[in-house]
C-alpha cells in the first residue's frame, strides 16, 4: 500500500479514458482503502488456513520453463501480452474452486496466449507454488505422455526411467498432492470432428497403425481428465476452439475479442515495429475505431492487417476489408470465422507473386 501512494503521488495523471492515448487530468491523491463488516457478513479476516494462505514457491528448478525442456511453455508473443485483466481474475477465482477450466474460442482469439499469461502471473502470485507445465496436443499425445510430462517436470528425468504403470500411479498422485497447474493446449486435435481421415481408418486395412487420434486414445485421455480432476490440489487449463469437449465437469470459459483500449494497445505495438505510430497525422480515433470494428477486436487479425497501415489509410483497408468479408458468408462455422478468414485472405493477397505461388 506504501509502495501504491508512493506511485499516485509521483505519477498524478488519471486516466479520463482507457488507451494508448487515452485523454488524462492531473490529481493529487492517494487511495484510502475501507472496510466494512457488520451482522451476519462471511469472516474474511479470521484463523489462517492452507486454504485461505499463500505458500512460497518449492522447487529446485525454475517453475516457468521455456524452450525445449519438458513441459516447457512456448515463447511470448511477438507483440506481447496486451488486456485480459478481467480473463485472468476470473481464472484466478475459478481456480479456487474448480479443478479443470476449458478456454474455448475461434482460432486466433489468444487462447494459447492466454494460458501463457495466466499461467506465469498465477505461479508468481503463489496460487499454483510448485509452478505450471504445458502440452501441446497438436501433435498425437497419449495419456502416458501426459503422465510422463508432469512427472518430468516435477521430478526430473529420473521419472522417466519409472515403468509405464508406474508413472501413471505416480503422475495421478503427485497432480491430487501438488499445487500445479497444467495446460493442454489445442486440445481440439483430440476431437473426432478435427480428426484426419486416414487417422481414423479401420486398423485392419493398413499393415502400420495410422498416426492421430483414434477412439480408443480418446477415452483414455478423458479417463485420465476424470481419475485427475476427481479431489486434489492440481489443475488443468484447456484451451480448445469448439465448447463440447466430452471432458466431464469442466468449466467453460468463452474468450471474445480484446476490449478496445486494448486492442489500441495490441496495434500500437505492431506499428511501432513497423516504424510507425498512433500518432500518425493518419490516424484519427474515429477511422481506427472502425477498423479495429471491422477487425471485430480480434487479435490475429489486428497482427495481420496492422502492418498495411504503412502504405494504406485505415478507411482503405475497412472499404477493402469488407468487401472480402462479404466473401465468406455461410453456415455457423464459417460465419464465426470470417474475420480472421478474411484478415488471412487480405494479407495473402498483398504478398508477391512468388511468396502467393510458396503458398501451397
Amino acid at each position: 500500500m506504501e509502495h501504491g501512494r508512493g506511485a499516485l503521488m509521483a505519477q498524478p495523471d488519471r486516466w479520463l479514458a482507457y488507451g494508448p492515448q487515452g485523454q488524462t487530468i492531473q490529481l493529487q491523491d492517494w487511495f484510502l482503502p475501507q472496510f466494512y463488516q457488520r451482522g451476519g457478513d462471511m469472516a474474511l479476516v479470521g484463523t489462517a488456513t492452507r486454504d485461505t494462505v499463500y505458500e512460497a514457491p518449492v522447487s529446485n528448478h525454475p517453475l516457468f520453463l521455456t524452450g525445449n525442456q519438458v513441459g516447457a511453455f512456448p515463447r511470448p508473443p511477438l507483440y506481447d501480452f496486451h488486456g485480459r485483466a478481467r480473463e485472468l481474475y476470473h481464472l484466478e477465482r475459478a481456480f479456487r474452486t474448480d479443478r479443470a477450466i476449458l478456454l474455448h474460442a475461434m482460432g486466433g482469439m489468444g487462447k494459447t496466449a492466454l494460458a501463457r499469461e495466466a499461467a506465469q502471473w498465477l505461479t508468481r502470485t503463489g496460487l499454483f507454488r510448485h509452478g505450471p507445465c504445458f502440452l501441446s496436443f497438436e501433435q498425437p499425445v497419449t495419456a502416458e505422455r501426459i503422465a510422463q510430462v508432469l512427472g518430468t517436470y516435477l521430478e526430473g528425468h529420473a521419472f522417466e526411467s519409472l515403468s509405464q504403470d508406474e508413472q501413471s500411479n505416480r503422475a495421478r498422485a503427485l497432480f491430487r498432492s501438488h499445487d500445479v497447474l497444467m495446460v493442454w493446449d489445442n486440445f481440439e486435435s483430440v476431437l473426432e470432428m478435427f480428426a484426419d481421415p486416414e487417422a481414423v481408418s479401420d486398423p485392419a486395412s493398413t499393415p502400420m497403425p495410422m498416426p492421430g487420434y483414434n477412439a480408443e486414445t480418446r477415452r483414455r485421455i478423458i479417463d485420465l481428465f476424470r481419475d485427475w480432476t476427481q479431489d486434489g490440489r492440481g489443475r488443468l487449463l484447456i484451451t480448445c476452439r469448439p465448447e463440447e469437449t466430452g471432458l466431464p465437469g469442466v468449466r467453460r470459459v468463452g474468450l471474445a475479442g480484446l476490449a478496445r483500449p486494448d486492442s489500441l494497445y495490441l496495434l500500437a505495438q505492431v506499428l511501432h515495429k513497423y516504424d510507425l505510430s498512433l500518432d500518425d497525422e493518419r490516424f484519427t480515433p474515429e477511422n481506427l475505431d472502425a477498423l479495429l470494428d471491422a477487425l471485430q477486436d480480434h487479435p490475429l487479425s489486428i497482427e495481420l492487417v496492422g502492418p498495411h497501415l504503412k502504405r494504406q489509410r485505415p478507411e482503405q483497408i475497412v472499404a477493402d476489408f469488407h468487401r472480402l468479408l462479404e466473401q465468406f458468408r455461410g453456415d455457423a462455422e464459417v460465419e464465426r470465422n470470417r474475420s480472421l478468414l478474411a484478415s488471412l485472405r487480405f494479407s495473402t493477397s498483398r504478398l508477391s507473386e512468388q511468396a502467393q505461388a510458396a503458398l501451397p
